[in-house]
């Protein structure tokens, strides 16, 4: 049965890599047509789900379509090149891109991070093009100066470099690391912020305060392994990284669920399945001796984008995570649990300092305490720390797509 996979193969090994690029932007003539009636341009997303929601943010906000260029695709092409008698992989693949480009009117292409090796040819073959290839990293925002180095400064050593036109980042401090570590030259890395915080601006300041009920009460939930021993111990061992801290305020969820049964309390994860469920489940166990699933104002979610919960919420529970500052974004009360392994010098390193915007809690009770009291205050009028907000997550002034907008067109 002939297949569109097959199809793809077929015309990559069968003809010229221009006529392969013509031939393939059949995919997308929707985009093409669409850009010559509006004037606007086309720039190919390698990788969609990795960019989450800011994609979906710039297709609002700016005058470009953001079109997913399909991880399949990627790899069939580089599969086949490889595996075919093609000597020059880089020259075959700029000349495909170029005339793929120059049909789709396309500006190039666009990845969400610096490292990942499979963009490195792509990377190459794009700038040898002529066309643009760039890199919204989307990662070290939420943290400051000095847990930002930590974390990634080995990373870095490790780590291929970037061979992409244009670098955007989020956050002064990384760029500075990233020059500093002799990472990439200073003219090619920019600072723009990520998108999801034009949403978060915008939206912060139209938000309804008037709620005729309490809102939820969130808790954010964290990995038990640190950031600088994840390949070596996993994300869930047994005794290092936060064990103590991570049962103790899971089992605060549980607890404070049974205590407050007209209250909604939501744990949110990024996957609520494998070693991430048998944790959570086992945390809140050792302190209620009850299944999660028998505390009926307790949700465990992870399909529920984080900013629509932040909305809901009368108090946040959480730590190490750029949520929390989303939270404080939305002038919602933070609660950071600094007890336990938290409280070690030996993990100092691996704790983001946080400002006097957030709520500490130095052991179990006082941050069953402090939800109780947070719970009922009704005060917003919340001031932000903006050295602190400028430090760990960028620019936060409502014109992240206009930066990143005019980075990508052309001048």
């Amino acid at each position: 049965m002939l297949t569109l996979k097959k199809i793809v193969s077929y015309i990559i090994t069968s003809v010229p890599a221009c006529l392969s690029g013509k031939l393939l932007s059949i995919f997308f003539l929707w985009y093409r047509i669409s850009a010559m009636v509006t004037g606007k341009y086309v720039i190919f997303v390698l990788d969609l789900k990795r960019f989450r929601q800011d994609i979906h943010i710039l297709r609002e906000n700016t005058n470009i379509y953001y079109v997913n260029f399909p991880y399949w695709l990627q790899d069939k092409i580089i599969g086949v090149i490889d595996n075919s008698i093609i000597k020059d992989k880089e020259v075959w693949l700029s000349k495909f891109i170029l005339c793929l480009c120059k049909t789709t009117n396309s500006i190039g292409f666009i990845s969400a991070g610096m490292y990942y090796k499979r963009h490195e040819v792509w990377e190459i073959s794009t700038v040898k093009a002529g066309k643009g290839f760039y890199c919204l990293h989307r990662e070290g925002v939420g943290v400051d100066k000095n847990m930002l180095s930590n974390s990634i400064k080995e990373h870095l050593k490790k780590s291929r470099k970037f061979k992409g036109t244009k670098l955007m980042v989020g956050t002064e401090s990384l760029k500075d690391l990233l020059i500093s570590s002799k990472y990439i030259s200073e003219d090619k890395v920019v600072v723009t912020g990520m998108p999801r915080f034009d949403k978060i601006y915008f939206e912060s300041r139209s938000l309804n305060k008037n709620l005729k009920n309490k809102g939820i009460v969130l808790f954010f939930s964290f990995f038990v392994g640190t950031v600088r021993n994840f390949k070596e111990t996993g994300l869930y061992p047994t005794k290092l990284g936060f064990r103590q801290l991570f049962d103790q305020v899971h089992g605060v969820a549980g607890l404070y669920a049974i205590s407050h049964p007209g209250t909604k309390v939501v744990i949110k994860m990024k996957w609520y399945s494998g070693d991430a469920k048998t944790n959570v489940d086992n945390a809140i166990k050792g302190s209620t001796g009850l299944h999660p699933e028998r505390i009926k104002n307790l949700s465990i979610v992870d399909d529920v984008p984080a900013q629509e919960l932040i909305k809901k919420s009368q108090v946040v529970i959480g730590f190490n995570s750029t949520t929390l500052i989303e939270s404080i974004l939305y002038k919602k009360k933070v609660i950071v649990p600094l007890f336990a392994e938290a409280a070690q010098d030996k993990y100092s390193s691996d704790v983001s300092c946080y400002s006097d915007m957030f709520y500490k809690a130095h052991s179990k009770n006082e941050l069953i305490k402090l939800i109780g009291e947070c719970y009922l205050d009704n005060n917003d009028n919340l001031e932000f720390d903006s050295s602190f907000i400028e430090e760990t997550i960028g620019p936060y002034d409502g014109k992240i797509c206009n930066r990143i907008s005019n980075t990508l067109l052309p001048s």
